[in-house]
């Protein structure tokens, strides 16, 4: 028990800090991704992934945040590959 004692601190120094859930990352970076869509319709797939690695996200995890969140219905991606709001996907298609 004493050598948990002294062990702790230098566990707590040596781990990794602890990742936001999947959930509360996809959340932010549809935050982020969203504020693009502010200026524009739509956003080239890599556009969304840019906007995120400006974010501070590594492009292999904003990767498959994009896919999540298309997944879940927050964005669509429209035929030609693009990404767009739902209630855009209509409008953009005429």
């Amino acid at each position: 028990m004493l050598i948990g004692f002294f062990a702790l601190p230098y566990l707590l120094r040596v781990t990794h800090p602890i990742q936001p859930e999947p959930d509360e990352q996809s959340k932010l970076a549809f935050s982020y991704i969203e504020n693009k869509f502010a200026c524009y319709q739509w956003l080239r797939e890599q556009e969304a992934i840019d906007a995120l690695v400006d974010k501070g996200i590594d492009n292999e995890r904003a990767e498959e945040i994009l896919g999540h969140l298309i997944e879940l219905g927050k964005l669509q991606q429209r035929a030609d590959g693009r990404i767009c709001l739902p209630n855009r996907l209509e409008m953009t298609h005429a």
